[in-house]
C-alpha cells in the first residue's frame, strides 16, 4: 500500500494526505534534512521519541516510509523503514504532558525487533507482535530493515475491556496464541482494503479491532496469571473489610467469612496464606489495636477495661489481658493510667 501511494507522490512533496490517510517518506527530500524531518514525523504520529540511526543508513539516504490512517477512535500507521532505535524515557514522557497517552499494538511484518518496557524485554519476529505504553520508558531496536503495523490505541479505550494492558507490555504474542492469528489476519485485511471502505463504516470495524485486540489479550497465559493476582487482591481486601466491620462480633472467624463473602473455609485461607501473619492472629491483632486506641481515648474513660475489650469481641478478660500485655509489653491498666494519671 505505501507504494501504491509512493507513486502519487509529488517530487517536492514529503507528506502527502489524502482523505483519511496521510503518507511520510524521506525520498522525496534532500539527505541532509531526511533525519530531522523523520524524526519530527515519528514523534508527531506516536509520542515523543530519541531516534538513533546508523551511520552507514544514513550516508544511504535514510529511505523510510509512514502510512498513517485514521480509524475511528484508532489509528492504523504502517512503517517501512531502515534499521533504527527508539527510545522513550521519562524527559520525553514529561514533555508530552499535554498529549494522551496510547498503548501501542505493534505487529511486525519484517525484521526481528527488541522491545524493553517495565523490565520485560521482548524479541519480535515477523509474524509476532508486542504491547507497549506511551506513559511509560520504553524502547523499540530493530538491528535490520523492518515493516510493521501499530494500532495506536487510546489507554483508557483498551481498559474499558481489559483493566491492565500494562501487564502484558513487552510481552511477544505470536499467531499461535488464541484468536492472535483471526485478529492478524483482519489487520491485515483493514490494511489492504482500507481506501475502499466507507467511511460511515470506520467505527463499526475500529470497535471492532479493539473487541479482538482485548479479547485476544485476555486469552494470553501471561494475562490469566495477571488476572489471577489481581482477583487475588480483590479477594483479600473485601476480606480485609469484612473483618474490620464484623470485628466486634465474637463469632468473627474463617466461617463467618466464608458466609459474608460466599467463599469456601479453604478459599478464605488460601487468600490470607500469603500474608505475614495468620488470619486469626490478623483479627486478634486488630481487635487489640481498636483496643489500645479506645482505652485511651477520653469519649470511653467511663468504659471499665473489661467492657472495651468484649466491645471489640473478646469474651474473656484474662485472654485480652495477656495478649494485650504480650503485643505492647504493658498491661492494659498501666496504658490507661499512663495516658489518664489520677
Amino acid at each position: 500500500m505505501a507504494q501504491l501511494l509512493l507513486d502519487k507522490i509529488d517530487v517536492y512533496d514529503p507528506e502527502l494526505k489524502m482523505a483519511q490517510q496521510t503518507l511520510i517518506s524521506t525520498a522525496m527530500l534532500p539527505v541532509k534534512q531526511r533525519l530531522e524531518f523523520w524524526h519530527d514525523s515519528v514523534c508527531k504520529h506516536f509520542a515523543s521519541l530519541e531516534i538513533g540511526v546508523h551511520n552507514e543508513d544514513l550516508s544511504k539516504g535514510l529511505r523510510s516510509t509512514l502510512v498513517h490512517s485514521e480509524f475511528g477512535k484508532l489509528d492504523l500507521i504502517q512503517l517501512d523503514a531502515c534499521r533504527q532505535t527508539v527510545q522513550r524515557d521519562h524527559r520525553k514522557i514529561i514533555a508530552d504532558a499535554h498529549r494522551q497517552d496510547y498503548t501501542l499494538f505493534s505487529l511486525q511484518l519484517r525484521g526481528i525487533g527488541k522491545v524493553e518496557q517495565d523490565g520485560r524485554q521482548a524479541i519480535v519476529r515477523p509474524g509476532e507482535a508486542v504491547l507497549f505504553d506511551t506513559s511509560r520508558p520504553y524502547s523499540f531496536q530493530l538491528d535490520e530493515d523492518f515493516e510493521k503495523i501499530v494500532i495506536r490505541i487510546p489507554s483508557e479505550t483498551l481498559k474499558t475491556l481489559f483493566s491492565r494492558p500494562d501487564r502484558l507490555c513487552a510481552v511477544s504474542i505470536n499467531s499461535s496464541a488464541p484468536g492472535a492469528n483471526l485478529l492478524f489476519t483482519y489487520i491485515g485485511s483493514l490494511i489492504s482494503e482500507y481506501k475502499t471502505l466507507p467511511q460511515n463504516c470506520t467505527s463499526a470495524f475500529s470497535n471492532a479491532l479493539i473487541e479482538m485486540i482485548g479479547g485476544m489479550l485476555q486469552e494470553l497465559p501471561e494475562s490469566k496469571s495477571a488476572n489471577d493476582s489481581s482477583i487475588k487482591k480483590t479477594h483479600l481486601y473485601e476480606l480485609k473489610r469484612t473483618i474490620a466491620t464484623e470485628l466486634a462480633n465474637p463469632k468473627l472467624g474463617a466461617e463467618l467469612l466464608s458466609l459474608q463473602l460466599g467463599l469456601s473455609i479453604s478459599s478464605i485461607y488460601r487468600i490470607f496464606s500469603h500474608e505475614p501473619i495468620p488470619l486469626i492472629q490478623y483479627i486478634w491483632n486488630s481487635r487489640l489495636e481498636r483496643c489500645f486506641e479506645d482505652l485511651i481515648n477520653k469519649c470511653y474513660l467511663d468504659l471499665s477495661i473489661t467492657e472495651i475489650a468484649f466491645r471489640w469481641g473478646f469474651n474473656s478478660s484474662a485472654h485480652f489481658s495477656r495478649a494485650f500485655k504480650e503485643r505492647y509489653g504493658i498491661t492494659p491498666t498501666a496504658h490507661r493510667k499512663n495516658n489518664f494519671p489520677l
